[in-house]
């Protein structure tokens, strides 16, 4: 439905002593905010209060409550306001009405003609109008067709919430309500999964008989891609000098058509040489406009506005009688020809960027203003703001100063007593203070305010509209996630983390549980799926670690075992090529330098016969331990499954122990690690650790060298550079339940956001994983200690050695300072016997095998993800990448890995157990 943005301005001729204007103000008495007074809660009501009103013994407030309910009846009226404009000696003084209503203009000024004609007669007799076809042809002749562009009225309309309806908005509020009801009661409680909860919820409103809810309609904000902000500041210049470029285009064309040839006779440019004259002369004029503007802003200096109680006490008294307020301000342009130009500019620029970069309904991050307009009052120098917004005056000043303040300042600058600005919309409202007593300062009561909603803010209508639209659209399990969220919380962004859906590796390396192991298997065919439904309730994900005293499991898988858990060939083949490939396969491992004795043959695991899956056990105390890797053994054996290594971690030191800390290094700002913490050649284990935006340790200030954004490590959240990696998917027949998300690749889509359709072909299964890389590492101590005393030898005499060859083979400090520090700790190489990294036997070679063991780590029960291996050094060989080629340093075992979302592993419990 077409919906408009009517402003009226109506000269009051007056004389000297402004007595009708002091009628007017006193006919609109009465009123003021309409929401200061209880309203009628039906037509017999408002019978009897006009009854009253006749008889002439209304009660305080009754006035209003009449008009109130009038304005509410019509279903068509969002917000409407009577203000009176104070005349100067240039200008009459002018009663300025403003109505944002559904329909056309003629339609909506129709029905309010008689509504206003009936409940404020007084008023438009006044002003000379009898009746309601007088009123209406009046409201008719006098409104503005405000807009930027020439042609126009100058000034800017803004709607905050295009598209939704009087009726619409209502309607959807009652629904929103309906259903918080409803999730209040005992079966939604006790649904097994979001979607089973919505699925709850629409049966009950289909029994109730609200079908139409299940009609979606568009929702005019979702859905929209920025455009470069370069298209909407060339498209406001044009708009600006288009008069310009089109006047010089038609005297040259008209001066051809005329003189023809007779123009060779004298120099006459070419069609080519005018346009270039033509640009020229536009930006030389731009030029000069752009000089005298920072003239004027130099030599510009504005009083401190210094607000009286008297004028603002009648506008706070207006204010906070409901969710809702309204903003009526008067200001006087500044001196100066131009001025109506550079503030068409600031119009034409703001225009342009909320039509190609904010998108409908948003000022950029500002989105508390219902509707909105600036107008220039014809004839005058008079500049209005209108404003109905969401919120106190005070948090919506704040608003536009840390959200808006560009606009704001632009339009603004071209004021009289605005603060200091430079290059018209620079500066200005960032000086907060002094721009919240020039904004009081500018204010003048609204006599008469009106709003169809008054509980309703901005934000609550975007939040029903979407709650209505899962309820049409919603059919996964994130999509019913994303619906519950609606309910108590603001929409989330497409970045932001859901650490429950992500391997607990991703967070870190388990240190409270100080006993591991990793089993290295070989699936049967046939009994994965059983065995992966057995176990996927000890698997952990998030970055809270479970606080009993049982065992915790990380699970990967390779692509062969990915197969074996039912994953089909067109499954696999999503996943890239170096997963489904492997590191032991020869071009792998030629680019891994996995050659001569390196070679994938000679690996201790990894290579024949065929890993499918590592299963990561960690236990906090050593009884736990023995007993869990038991159970787990006979249960693998019980479902036939084979253990091709068992490999016992070194266990990590108690905290009492670790609390005896290295040296302070007063250069970094990590604090020093537990000298117990150390790897095999005596350097601080865990060091540069990288950090994930949105986790529970991203804000610590000392780790903000280590921020990356989620996606550079998990799947299916924007990387760095604010892509969307691609992600391992299924086909939606594979996936009936619709437990996973929909393929995606959009970084800036915002959730919930159930309006663009959906990708049904393809759901994402990888979401909330990450690729992994596992490297079981054997390093000599021994030679390398002697390779640093070869080293210091040659350099006896520098104070640095022997600490600092071996800072320069592993690029950092023994107390994890930075190599290249410039105030270096003391850094003595250990002179105890190197701990063994794993309770195996070591090989007679310095150089043994790497294996390779590409994995896949999927939510319980299909969660398949490696952790980190206790005791191993260099960062404990198992590093979460997201990339399948990422390695690890070493020469002893390595593998692979993807881990997949909390959801992924239902998916394949359900379709291959």
């Amino acid at each position: 439905m077409e919906q408009s943005l009517i402003t009226i301005a109506i000269p009051i001729a007056d004389d000297e002593d402004k007595s009708r204007q002091t009628e007017i103000e006193r006919c609109l008495k009465p009123f003021g905010n309409l929401h200061r007074y209880p309203p009628l809660q039906d037509e017999a009501a408002y019978l009897q209060a006009k009854n009253n009103v006749r008889e002439g013994t209304p009660a305080d407030g009754v006035q209003a409550s009449l008009l109130q309910w009038r304005l509410k009846a019509t279903d068509i009226v969002h917000f409407m306001s009577l203000n009176v404009i104070p005349g100067t000696r240039r200008s009459s003084a002018h009663l300025l009405m403003e109505v944002s209503a559904d329909g056309s203009p003629s339609t909506v000024l129709n029905r309010l003609a008689t509504i206003l004609s009936e409940e404020i007669p007084a008023l438009w007799a006044t002003l000379g109008l009898s009746g309601p076809e007088a009123l209406e042809r009046a409201l008719l002749g006098h409104r503005l067709d405000v807009g930027p562009d020439w042609g126009h009225t100058l000034g800017l309309p803004f709607n905050g919430t295009p598209g939704m309806t009087v009726t619409r908005i209502a309607a959807e509020a009652r629904l929103a309500c309906t259903i918080l009801a409803d999730l209040l009661d005992e079966p939604m409680k006790q649904a097994a999964s979001p979607l089973k909860a919505l699925e709850h919820v629409r049966q009950k409103l289909w029994a109730s008989g609200e079908k139409w809810a299940f009609f979606p309609e568009p929702i005019a904000w979702q859905g929209f891609t920025p455009w470069n902000v370069w298209i909407a500041r060339i498209s406001a210049g044009l708009g600006l000098f288009w008069p310009v470029l089109a006047g010089a285009v038609l005297v040259y064309a008209l001066a051809h058509l005329t003189f023809g040839s007779g123009l060779r006779q004298w120099w006459w440019p070419s069609p080519w040489t005018f346009i270039g004259l033509l640009v020229l002369g536009v930006l030389g004029l731009a030029f000069a406009l752009f000089r005298w503007l920072r003239r004027a802003e130099d030599l510009d200096d504005p009083p401190l506005a210094s607000p009286s109680s008297t004028k603002i006490g009648p506008v706070m008294k207006q204010e906070n009688h409901c969710a809702n307020n309204h903003l009526f301000a008067v200001s006087r342009l500044k001196a100066g020809r131009f001025r109506p130009l550079t503030l068409r500019l600031a119009f034409l620029v703001i225009a342009r960027m909320a039509r190609f970069v904010y998108g409908p309904g948003a000022l950029g991050e500002l989105k508390t203003i219902h509707f909105a307009r600036w107008v220039l009052i014809p004839g005058t120098d008079q500049l209005v703001f209108l404003s109905n917004y969401s919120g106190s005056w005070e948090s919506y000043l704040e608003d536009f100063i840390t959200k808006a303040h560009q606009g704001l300042t632009g339009v603004w600058s071209n004021t009289r007593g605005f603060p200091k600005t430079r290059n018209l919309f620079q500066d200005g409202a960032t000086d907060g203070d002094r721009f919240k007593r020039w904004a009081r300062s500018q204010q003048e009561p609204s006599r008469l305010w009106f709003c169809a909603y008054p509980d309703l803010t901005t934000g609550r209508i975007r939040l029903n509209a979407l709650i209505r639209q899962g309820i049409a659209s919603a059919t996964t399990e994130r999509e019913a996630a994303d619906w519950l969220s609606c309910f108590g919380s603001a929409p989330r962004p497409a970045s932001a983390l859901e650490p429950a859906d992500v391997p607990s590796l991703v967070f870190g390396g388990l240190s409270p549980f100080r006993y591991g192991a990793a089993l290295i298997l070989n699936l049967k065919d046939g009994n994965a799926a059983k065995w992966l439904a057995s176990v996927e309730e000890r698997v952990i994900y998030g970055d809270v670690l479970p606080e009993d005293d049982e065992d915790a499991l990380v699970l990967a898988f390779s692509a062969r075992g990915l197969a074996k858990i039912g994953l089909s060939d067109r499954d696999l083949a999503t996943f890239p090529v170096a997963f489904q490939d492997g590191m032991n396969a020869s071009w792998r491992a030629r680019n891994l330098g996995d050659i001569e004795r390196n070679d994938p043959k000679k690996w201790a695991w990894g290579n024949e016969p065929a890993v499918d899956a590592i299963l990561l056990l960690y236990a906090k105390e050593e009884h736990l331990f023995d007993e869990a890797l038991r159970r787990r053994e006979e249960e693998l054996s019980s479902f036939g499954h084979r253990v091709l290594q068992k490999i016992v971690f070194t266990p990590l030191p108690k905290k009492p122990e670790a609390e005896l800390m290295a040296p302070a290094d007063r250069t970094s700002a990590r604090p020093p690690a537990p000298i117990g913490q150390v790897e095999a050649f005596g350097f601080v284990d865990g060091v540069s650790q990288p950090i994930i935006r949105g986790t529970r340790r991203w804000t610590a200030e000392r780790d903000r060298n280590h921020l990356v954004q989620p996606g550079e490590i998990v799947l299916g959240y924007p990387d760095n550079r604010n892509k969307v990696p691609p992600s391992p998917s299924v086909l939606s027949a594979d996936d009936p339940r619709n437990l996973l998300p929909s393929l995606e690749g959009s970084a800036d889509r915002s959730r919930p956001d159930f309006s663009r359709p959906q990708s049904t072909a393809e759901h994402d299964l990888g979401r909330g994983g990450t690729f992994l890389v596992v490297r079981q590492l054997e390093q000599d101590t021994a030679a390398f200690r002697e390779f640093v005393g070869r080293a210091a030898s040659d350099l006896e005499g520098d104070p640095r050695v022997p600490g600092i060859c071996g800072i320069a083979e592993n690029g950092s400090w023994p107390n994890s300072s930075a190599a290249g520090a410039t105030a270096r700790p003391s850094c003595a190489i250990p002179t105890s016997p190197a701990r063994s990294a794993i309770r195996r036997p070591a090989p007679t070679t310095t150089s043994c095998s790497r294996t390779t063991i590409p994995m896949a780590c999927a939510a319980p029960s299909e969660r398949m993800c490696a952790e980190p291996i206790h005791g191993i050094p260099s960062d404990r060989a198992i590093r979460p990448s997201s990339s399948p080629s990422a390695t690890a340093t070493g020469s002893c075992g390595s593998g692979g890995a993807i881990t997949l979302k909390g959801n992924s592993r239902r998916r394949v419990s359900s379709s291959c157990a």
